[in-house]
């Protein structure tokens, strides 16, 4: 902050932080917005279910210190209709930089106000995605774009509720490849991207579990990767579980049961919702550690020998039935190979491929033909059947 006096600089970086209810013990600082030479620009969830906005200290102090460099800041509100809410650039015709100091206090102030209290939703729901999206505007290639949000849109393009909540079982790079085939995916191009508080939700919307919190994180971060962003960083908080009073209703999203433990006798389905998903068109593992844990549950209750049984493998409903099937079983017998890894003997277990002409099958596809991320990796699953002879 050029020329401003010490106790000026803690002074102001305390009214901004003052503002966004950031607490002590802040853990990292950001690495990658951290040039206060260039915009600022930040898209703010202030709204229902979601917890109240906080900006981590490091980026309440980078907002002050662009602001006092005379670079413009935004603030875009992120309800069910974003828009910019805050876009003002420090001005002074003081001669010498304590004159300007005192300048920037009533500046300073405004600013602190906005953050307050005009990002507050006035519109229900809520569209993360075009508020990023106005933010990115407002920022030439080089600037800094912030979200401030839990990251569960309830709008189109990324309904999060639709289908029991099935976009936390999606993969998050076929999420960005979905809206980049819609012509939606933000222009992030050169900025430099930070994003606070996903996942972090206030009643009544359900917590997020661990798994389903990473799972946001992952989704926006390959939004703002597959947008163009010259570096992407999530910054964890732990919030307040408060969300800002007096806004309007956005839509709960129903968190999915997590799936039960496996049976010794019956069927066990292997999917995304237990960390076996499969990579889009492919039988590789979405993430091969996380999979052999839960397939590891599987060899530990067919330890005693008895059972037998299939392995049905499934997928979504992309290319002819043929290769579906192929695919499928293929799928099927990636995970006999992980179990016959653990001990299990592979003769106990035949594999079937159904592609996607199966029993539970969930429509994958919107009506214009555009394959749904979500309900796709539902589809993409390994279903184990074992039989237990009668005692």
């Amino acid at each position: 902050m050029r020329g401003s006096i010490p106790w000026l600089v803690a002074v102001l970086t305390a009214l901004v932080a003052g503002c966004s209810g950031t607490s002590e013990g802040e853990t990292s600082p950001p690495r990658c917005a951290t040039e206060s030479s260039v915009p600022f620009a930040a898209a703010i969830g202030a709204r229902a279910n979601s917890d109240t906005p906080r900006l981590p200290d490091s980026l309440a102090s980078l907002m002050t210190a662009t602001a006092r460099n005379k670079q413009e800041v935004t603030l875009v509100r992120a309800d069910g209709d974003p828009s910019v809410a805050y876009a003002e650039t420090f001005v002074s015709s003081a001669r010498n930089d304590p004159a300007e100091d005192e300048d920037f206090e009533p500046f300073l102030a405004d600013l602190r106000t906005a953050f307050a209290e005009a990002t507050k939703a006035t519109k229900g729901e809520a569209d993360p995605l075009a508020a990023l999206t106005l933010a990115a505007r407002a920022v030439p290639s080089g600037g800094n774009v912030v979200l401030v949000d839990s990251g569960l849109q309830t709008v189109p393009p990324l309904r999060f509720q639709d289908e029991s909540a099935n976009l936390l079982d999606a993969d998050p790079a076929e999420v960005a490849d979905h809206l980049r085939e819609q012509d939606l995916l933000p222009d992030l191009t050169g900025r430099k991207v930070v994003l606070v508080g996903l996942g972090n939700t206030a009643p009544p919307q359900p917590t997020l579990n661990t798994r389903q919190f990473r799972k946001v994180a992952a989704i926006w971060r390959a939004i703002a990767d597959a947008g163009g962003a010259a570096c992407v960083e999530v910054l964890d908080d732990p919030g307040t579980k408060t969300a800002v009073s007096d806004t309007p209703p956005v839509a709960v999203v129903r968190l999915p049961e997590p799936p039960p433990p496996p049976k010794p006798c019956g069927e066990t389905v292997l999917g995304e919702r237990n960390d076996v998903g499969f990579v889009r068109d492919e039988a590789a593992f979405l993430d091969e550690g996380a999979a052999r844990a839960t397939i590891q549950r599987v060899a530990d209750v067919m330890r005693d020998g008895r059972q037998s049984g299939e392995l049905v493998g499934t997928t979504a409903n992309v290319g002819d039935l043929d290769g579906q099937v192929r695919l499928s079983k293929q799928r099927a017998e990636a995970v006999r190979r992980v179990l016959e890894d653990m001990g299990i003997d592979g003769a106990r277990l035949r594999t079937v491929g159904l592609g996607s002409k199966f029993d539970g099958y969930v429509r994958d596809h919107a009506a214009d033909g555009t394959l749904l991320p979500g309900p796709a990796a539902q589809n993409r699953k390994v279903t184990v059947r074992l039989n237990c002879p009668a005692d």
